[in-house]
């Protein structure tokens, strides 16, 4: 498990640190109005893309997960089910689309938004295939893709700016360079360890949607409960007010880079362990992971009001408050994002579904309340307040389920201080033993 989370944190991290200087980048090449418009392109794209999913990733991780025997039926059933699935949803898209482009993107000169939906297949086939190699447990060639991913999206961006190409040079750099070169890097891989085939199972199918149905509400709801903010305020207030949002949106989940990657092989790890077992390893990855990410928030709430302007422009200055605003949720939020990983495991994404649909009712009403008068500095408290909310009630079910208490859930022991030191000096004998086998190399 530390292997697998080591590579995924080490994807993460690259590309935090690719990502971030592309962010900046972007931002001075579009400005505020142009990054809305652009966030809002890939944002429409994307929401109907988890919608047609229909749960097939998270089937993917779990059967994978139980028995590797099913993944070469996992890849042709993802194959067929990205093709055809996001073909017929760009189709019934397009009745839609001038309604949905005058209504959320009246600012952009053309319907940037149309690209991603014409590549809806491409992006299922990625999204269902990315995650048999989780459940395979097999993270470090996904994630090497991953960093080479960063480095080709910051020299894109870098691109776009040397050409001019604005708004839709990003667009098409990431609507449809990264999903195209995605696609033919992970059937490559396959291929090479003999998984890639055609043969597909419709019984297998069947079964895995009607287990990932259920949790695919909840990563629909979280989804929403992530950016449906962006789509109220594009409604109610501008393109250029997106664009400020989205930055503090993005700077903030850069909080969750050691969360998501514990809670990425948590789900298939979980799902083969004893009970006992699984509930000590995600109440141990909690306790850590909360903590690790309050103390990234001190930090950026601490720098944040200088270090965004002068980064990213003094047109960006407005971004700071709102940032400051989705701090408590954000550290919030990556408890249920490790808890959610250990219910799926155990056969109960239901339960994440349920924990996101009651946040996501919170985060409408106080969306709709806070935006049009106090614009996305409302938006950022209606999300803190609903991130917090699902923290609340997802930690609370866990407790129920395990009997643990809520010092097991939060608070660091002494055991796992003695745990971390226990896994840092092993690192450090690996990484010793793999220096000396360089060496020893003619």
């Amino acid at each position: 498990m530390i292997k697998n989370i080591s590579w995924n944190m080490l994807a993460r991290l690259a590309s935090v640190l690719l990502g971030l200087p592309e962010t900046i980048l972007v931002a001075h090449l579009l400005g505020p109005q142009g990054q809305g418009i652009y966030r809002l392109a890939l944002l429409i794209p994307a929401l109907i893309g988890l919608i047609i999913n229909l749960g097939l990733n998270i089937a993917n991780v779990y059967y994978v997960g139980q028995d590797a025997r099913n993944a070469r039926v996992a890849v042709a059933n993802s194959l067929w089910s990205g093709l055809i699935v996001g073909t017929l949803a760009a189709l019934a898209y397009l009745p839609f689309a001038d309604l949905i482009h005058k209504r959320f993107l009246a600012e952009a000169p053309v319907p940037y938004e149309m690209i991603g939906i014409i590549l809806l297949p491409v992006t299922q086939i990625n999204y269902s295939l990315a995650t048999i190699f989780t459940g395979l447990k097999q993270l470090k060639p996904p994630s090497i893709w991953v960093i080479c991913t960063a480095f080709m999206t910051l020299a894109g961006a870098v691109v776009v700016g040397l050409w001019h190409l604005g708004v839709a040079g990003m667009v098409i750099l990431y609507a449809v360079v990264v999903p195209i070169s995605t696609a033919g890097v992970y059937l490559w891989l396959l291929q090479r360890r003999n998984l890639l085939t055609l043969r597909g199972d419709f019984n297998h199918w069947r079964r895995s949607i009607r287990y990932g149905i259920r949790g695919t509400a909840a990563n629909l709801f979280q989804f929403l409960n992530f950016r449906l903010d962006s789509l109220i305020v594009a409604a109610y207030r501008s393109a250029q007010e997106v664009g400020l949002y989205s930055l503090a949106v993005l700077l903030t989940e850069f909080l969750w880079m050691i969360g998501n990657s514990v809670a990425t092989i948590l789900f298939p790890t979980t799902a083969g362990q004893t009970e006992a077992q699984a509930n000590q390893l995600t109440a141990r990855a909690c306790r850590w992971v909360v903590w690790i990410t309050l103390a990234e928030a001190i930090l950026l709430a601490a720098i944040a009001w200088w270090v965004v302007p002068f980064i990213f422009g003094q047109n960006f200055a407005p971004s700071v408050i709102p940032l400051w605003l989705l701090l408590p949720g954000t550290v919030a939020l990556i408890i249920p994002n490790v808890l959610n990983a250990y219910m799926a495991g155990r056969g109960r994404p239901q339960i994440g579904a349920l924990s996101a649909g009651i946040s996501l009712v919170a985060t409408i009403a106080l969306d709709l309340l806070l935006i049009p008068r106090f614009g996305i500095a409302g938006a950022a408290v209606a999300s803190s307040i609903s991130y917090t909310l699902t923290a609340l009630v997802v930690a609370s079910i866990f407790r129920r389920t395990t009997g643990l208490s809520w010092s097991d859930v939060l608070i660091v022991n002494a055991d796992d201080w003695r745990y971390m030191l226990d896994l840092v000096m092993r690192g450090r004998r690996y990484l010793a033993r793999r220096a000396f086998g360089l060496r020893s190399q003619p």
